[in-house]
Order: structure tokens, then sequence, then C-alpha cells
């Protein structure tokens, strides 16, 4: 919920003013040439970064695959190792304890045999149990740090963007508004830091209503420098690009579970 109190207000130094419309001159063409750009045409730019982020995921997840698969390869070279060495040493413990059997008793060299055996294959299995537990954190920490990587490359990349292209901010909240055109009256709250950047293209938001609609955007400290908050007779519609990388992030974590499901097969 938007508190009214951290919302900038234009106050007389006695009684509040009647609120007043704010009016913009149209902009140049050339201006306003990259924010015209169809719905369609934002919507495939957002999927193409959204499908290279996960493509690129998707490849660092199989390379880490291939990194724990040739640890566990290396543990079972390992294993094998250790077991022709315990093969020899049993062979040549067995020579041994028969040798001494005839002066400590068969049976007795026989239990202390079995004895020395028991801890080579306790050993083993051991070994074998480290591997693949090596394997399974190895797969597990690589998708943590590949979601992260991703998400901080999305966060760049939309973050790049915004900052270099005035119109991208305003393509966004233009995009969520386009559910809502049919409203009444909406309230946009914005950043002060977007609140000016977004006020040049009010008349064009304007526009995308009908004719009775009222439209006003406020200014707010309470929000992200790239949040959006969409108010209108049918409810709130959060437009910050928060929405985008939580929808990258979404088909990130579906992806990895994916990939461990079909690991579990």
């Amino acid at each position: 919920m938007i508190l009214l109190s951290n919302i900038y207000k234009i106050k007389s130094s006695g009684t509040p003013e009647k609120s007043k419309t704010i009016s913009v001159k149209p902009l140049k063409p050339f201006e306003t040439a990259g924010f015209e750009q169809s719905e369609e045409a934002i919507t495939n730019s957002m999927q193409k970064q959204q499908e290279k982020l996960l493509m690129d995921a998707e490849q660092k997840l199989e390379n880490a695959k291939a990194e724990a698969e040739q640890i566990m390869e290396q543990a079972k070279a390992k294993i094998q190792k250790e077991h022709e060495k315990w093969q020899f040493e049993k062979e040549s413990l067995y020579k041994e304890l028969k040798e001494s059997a005839y002066h400590d008793g068969f049976q007795e060299g026989k239990q202390k045999a079995e004895h020395e055996f028991q801890s080579y294959i306790d050993e083993a299995c051991s070994l074998i149990r480290l591997a693949k537990k090596e394997y399974a954190d190895i797969v597990d920490q690589s998708s943590a740090d590949i979601l992260k990587m991703a998400i901080k490359a999305s966060e760049k990349i939309i973050g790049f963007t915004l900052e270099h292209q005035v119109d991208a901010f305003p393509s966004l909240v233009k995009q969520a508004m386009l559910a809502e055109k049919d409203a009444m009256h909406i309230y946009i709250y914005v950043h002060a830091c977007e609140y000016e950047n977004l006020l040049q293209y009010k008349e064009e938001l304007q526009n995308m209503l009908s004719n009775q609609a009222e439209l006003t955007i406020y200014p707010s400290h309470e929000m992200d420098q790239y949040g959006c908050i969409i108010d209108t007779p049918h409810g709130q519609i959060d437009a910050g690009i928060g929405v985008q990388l939580n929808v990258i992030k979404q088909k990130l974590l579906d992806l990895l579970e994916e990939d461990q499901v079909s690991e579990n097969r």
C-alpha cells in the first residue's frame, strides 16, 4: 500500500490547493520513436533476453555435470586402484597369516584374517559413498551458483537497458497498462528519479485510455528506482523491474527442477 505521506504534493503556505493537471507538450517524432514500438516488439525483446539467459544457464549446468562426472570417474579409478592394492595385500596377508597359523593356531589366524579383510571392505564401501556424496554436492552447488549468476546477469542486462534507453522504463509501464486501458482512473507511483522521465510520456499514456479516464503520476521515495505500482479500480499492478527478474528466476528454477528429475530417473 502506498502511503500518501510519502508522495510529493505541492502545497501552499496555508491550505492545500486543488490538484492541478500537468500539461505536457507533445514530443517531437524522433524523441518518441523508440517508445511507439508495438507491444509485440517489446515483449519479443524481453523474451529474447530471457531465452538467452536460460540457454547460458543450461550450458553452465551441463559443464558442471561434466565436471562432477569427471570427479566421479576419478573416484572410481581410485577405488579400483585401492581394490587392486587390497587384493595384493590380501594375498600377502593370507600367506603371512597362514604361516603364523602354525604357531598361533589355525582358528585364531582365520579370525584375524577375516577381521583384516573386513576392514578393507569397509574402507572400499566408505570410498564409494564418499564419491557419490561428492558428486551430488557438486551438482547441487553448481545449480545454486548458476542460478545466482543468471539472476545477476539478468539484473545487469535489464539495468543497463533501463539506464541507457530513456524510453525503456516508460515502455514497461505502457505494457502493464494495456490490461487496464478501460479503467476510469489510473494512479501511477514511481521513484522520484524516474518521475520526470515518465512525466514526459504522460500524454502518450493518457492516449491509451478512454477520453473520460483520469491518469495521475506520483513520485514516491518508498519505491525502488525502477519500481512501479499502477493503482486502478480493479486493484494494483506491480510493473517494476522486480517482476521481470522474478519471471526469469522462476524459469531458471523450473529448468533446474526438470534437470534434477531427469537425473533421478
